[in-house]
């Protein structure tokens, strides 16, 4: 079961890994404690023992610290890989089993530019060539978005950044869907105000409205309230189910809106040794 996955910043790949703070939910830490050891296994079958650490008053700010950094030099990751963890459930009631992947975007030309095309493993050896992508992928996302160049809707969710990832809850699918706080970096709300009406295109290209509402006062807690319950019996999404929320910045002289995107996929499983186990993600049809 995937607990989080993320896209890595500077303070990520130099001090320490920042963690969703729902991850906790599948994190076992000792009762009244704020650490814990773990010890994933990478796609390798190496382990890597992490500490998962959390303040004790306040926001817990949940963290990967110790044993993290010699992580990311061992896999040479840098800003923009992505890392995925995992949770695999022992159902005879030993240990979980964490897993973590790495993977970096792999560049196809495309009209001349360099644009993100799927995913492929990150290893030690692997020669970066992030400058020269960032510039032409610069250079594309100003013709997709001017005033007379279109493209697919295909290239645009290939192009559009990684928001947030998660798997859904029964809370998720029956009242409203939890945000990670993180997300709000990245949704336009107004100044002053405390919900923003988004409009939001699917994998097939319709588009859906959702207003993001954040909590005035404390610790925002953001969620998709109103229209989300009307998007998740459409798409007939199920507990368990995966969203992916991702957005396409229009950072052309016209300065337009930025577009956000929406993915839904359903976990495929295998049953091994009497467990069933998550070995990748179907797309869902488009309602």
């Amino acid at each position: 079961m995937e607990i989080f996955s993320k896209l890595l910043t500077e303070t990520d790949i130099k001090a320490r890994l920042t963690v969703p703070t729902d991850a906790l939910a599948h994190i076992n830490i000792p009762g009244g404690g704020n650490k814990v050891d773990l010890s994933p296994m990478d796609s390798d079958g190496n382990r890597w023992p992490f500490r998962c650490y959390t303040r004790l008053n306040g926001h817990p700010k949940p963290a990967f610290t110790t044993g993290w950094l010699d992580f990311v030099r061992a896999k040479g990751l840098q800003i923009g890989d992505k890392v995925t963890f995992s949770r695999l459930e022992d159902e005879a009631g030993g240990a979980p089993q964490y897993r973590i992947h790495a993977s970096r975007l792999r560049a196809i030309t495309l009209m001349g530019a360099e644009v993100e095309d799927t995913e492929f493993k990150t290893t030690q050896n692997e020669a970066a060539t992030t400058k020269k992508k960032e510039e032409a992928l610069e250079e594309l996302k100003r013709m997709v978005i001017g005033p007379t160049t279109t493209l697919s809707k295909e290239f645009l969710f290939v192009l559009a950044m990684e928001i947030f990832s998660k798997v859904l809850t029964e809370t998720d699918r029956r009242v409203r869907l939890t945000v990670p706080t993180r997300a709000l970096r990245h949704i336009n709300m107004p100044a002053g105000d405390n919900n923003v009406d988004l409009s939001v295109m699917d994998s097939g290209g319709n588009r859906h409205t959702f207003r993001c509402y954040t909590r005035p006062d404390g610790h925002p807690k953001p969620a998709f309230t109103t229209g989300w319950l009307d998007f998740a019996r459409a798409k007939g999404l199920q507990i368990g189910d995966k969203v992916t929320m991702s957005k396409l910045e229009d950072e052309g002289e016209a300065g337009g809106a930025p577009q956000y995107i929406i993915h839904t996929a359903r976990p495929r499983t295998i049953t091994l040794m009497g467990k069933k186990i998550i070995v990748g993600w179907l797309d869902l049809p488009h309602p």
